[in-house]
């Protein structure tokens, strides 16, 4: 539907003297063109806005089924009185569509600007002036009643009456029975007293807020006597106690609680939890310790965790983690440690990167470094041991480069074990020559029961392997000699091993299968298989064409 719209403003008003009868309810008449066709009545919505394009509106009226005659119609409209109309301009806009139709309204633009007479509607405020009886009064009440004109303070408005008791009084007492309420800013000089005083919002200190209503802000807080003494442009500290942090000047976000705990503090990043905990630090920085006396004489390592009373009690290195009580008691230089439970590394002074968990492990470790000792009083058997391992309750470890698991006695299962050290399974025999390097082939001593000796003849049937270790190539398992051994060496029983072999003879080819030759201690390829029964080393897995030197050899005994 195309609609053309007339407009002419009819605005009824009742007349002045009947202002009381007086309503919000104005007068619309306006002229439509349907170029549609005509229809006998229209439903109209109208909606006042503050503009003539966009905005909320005001209010709505809607009015169906207007009979329209010609095009022109009447309605009455209502949108409010004096608080719709408050003398800024106002706007009509207008929609329209045959009465009953279920098409969408039609909304004919431009909105329609609402002239000035509508707004004699602000008149009705007019009402408050029937209380008025003369020029003096607004609703009977007397002028004098809205200025006071005999009240003494007024007696002189630039110099009022001196004690006065309206007034706070510049004195060194509290005033008797006064009351003061101030609103604004303002400044007191001097020292501010009160029993109590209530902050609606926030504390500030030298213009920075300190306290909220849930929150507390401090830039230092030191607690105690002589807690941060010497404190100087330092920020972020929190000091408890008697003296802490007493001579810290610079230092800065540093926690100190306890007795002197950081008393000769400088640097800055630590925590300090304990009676004389980090007591002596001066430089170090980013150390951690709690418990009474801990990291006591610390002075400048960094990057120390020391938790237990006494733990790293003498400590002057870096980088050290010590966690029980008495835990790295007395080590000095020592750096890179870690020690987990009661007194363990007890005694280390200087040694350095040693890993000791449970309680009392690596007791007497001294000087030793790189050692790992995990178990309840798990041990090294000398105090200046390297990478010396010991696993297990009362596991001691006597070598350097060594794995213990378990105490003597003890039992080890697992599903896989892999060895990447060498090639070969060992033991250690007892020699009863003297000369004997690794290489060589040994045979059963008759002479003496339980040693070996160089192995001397072809097909020696006594042959009892090749001691491990030539061409650097070392054993992969050791397996122990019998108790007051000595002169041993270890003697591969199985897998790769160099030997000594002579091809003088007869040349070596992988795959040939080795026998004890007329050379002492050298090897040979076996052509008497009969004479080789019993008599068999294992096979070449290397060759040599002619003349003496090594094979590298399949042990396998025969």
């Amino acid at each position: 539907m195309k609609v053309k719209l007339l407009i002419v403003f009819v605005w009824l008003i009742a007349g002045a003297n009947i202002v009381a009868a007086q309503t919000s309810e104005f007068t619309y008449q306006g002229k439509i063109t349907d170029t549609a066709g005509t229809a006998a009545s229209y439903d109209f919505e109208f909606r006042l806005f503050e503009a003539n394009t966009g905005g909320t509106a005001l209010g709505t009226n809607r009015r169906d089924g207007v009979p329209v005659s010609s095009g022109v119609f009447t309605v009455k409209l209502d949108f409010g009185g004096a608080s719709t109309f408050r003398g800024t301009e106002r706007w009509l806009e207008i929609a329209v569509k045959p009465a009953g139709s279920p098409n969408p309204y039609t909304i004919l633009t431009p909105r329609q600007p609402v002239t000035s007479a509508p707004y004699s509607i602000r008149s009705l405020n007019s009402a408050a002036a029937d209380l008025a009886l003369n020029s003096n009064q607004l609703g009977g009440v007397a002028a004098n009643q809205f200025v006071q004109t005999n009240d003494t303070r007024l007696s002189d408005e630039r110099n009022p009456l001196p004690n006065s008791t309206n007034y706070i009084q510049n004195t060194t007492t509290q005033q008797a029975a006064s009351n003061f309420n101030i609103a604004g800013n303002g400044t007191a000089g001097g020292t501010l007293s009160g029993n109590a005083v209530n902050a609606q919002t926030q504390y500030n200190l030298g213009g920075s807020r300190i306290l909220t209503a849930s929150n507390s802000f401090f830039g230092n807080t030191f607690v105690g006597n002589g807690a941060g003494a010497s404190s100087g442009t330092n920020a972020g500290n929190s000091f408890f106690g008697t003296n802490t942090g007493g001579s810290n000047v610079s230092g800065g976000s540093n926690s100190f609680f306890g007795t002197n705990a950081g008393q000769d503090n400088t640097a800055g990043n630590n925590s300090f939890f304990g009676a004389y905990s980090g007591d002596a630090n001066t430089t170090g920085t980013r150390n951690s310790f709690f418990g009474d006396a801990s990291g006591g004489a610390n002075q400048i390592g960094n990057d120390n965790s020391f938790f237990g009373s006494g733990a790293g009690r003498v400590n002057t290195s870096s980088t050290n983690s010590f966690f029980g009580s008495g835990a790295g008691d007395s080590t000095t230089t020592g750096g890179g440690n870690s020690f987990f439970g009661y007194n363990a590394g007890d005694a280390n002074t200087t040694g350095i990167a040693n890993v000791f968990l449970g309680s009392s492990a690596g007791n007497a470790n001294a000087t030793g470094s790189f050692n790992t000792i995990i178990g309840w009083n798990a041990d090294v058997a000398s105090n200046n041991l390297q990478f010396a391992t010991a696993v297990g309750s009362g596991a001691v470890v006597s070598e350097n480069n060594t794995l213990v698991l378990g105490r003597s006695s003890d039992k080890v299962k697992m599903s896989v074990l892999q060895i990447t050290g060498g090639s070969d399974l060992a033991e250690n025999f007892e020699m009863a020559d003297g000369q004997i390097k690794p290489g060589m082939v040994v045979a059963i001593d008759p002479q003496n029961a339980g040693k070996l000796v160089l192995a001397r003849g072809a097909y020696n049937r006594r042959v009892a392997g090749i001691i491990s270790g030539a061409n650097n190539l070392a054993a992969g398992m050791l397996l122990p000699d019998l108790a007051n051994a000595g002169k041993s060496q270890p003697v591969a029983l199985s897998g790769r091993v160099w030997v000594y072999a002579d091809a003088a003879r007869n040349a070596i080819k992988p795959g040939d299968l080795l026998t004890t030759s007329a050379t002492p201690g050298y090897a040979m390829k076996v052509t008497n298989y009969r004479r080789a029964q019993g008599a068999v080393i294992g096979k070449a897995m290397t060759e040599l064409k002619s003349g003496k030197g090594l094979v590298l050899i399949l042990v396998s005994m025969q």
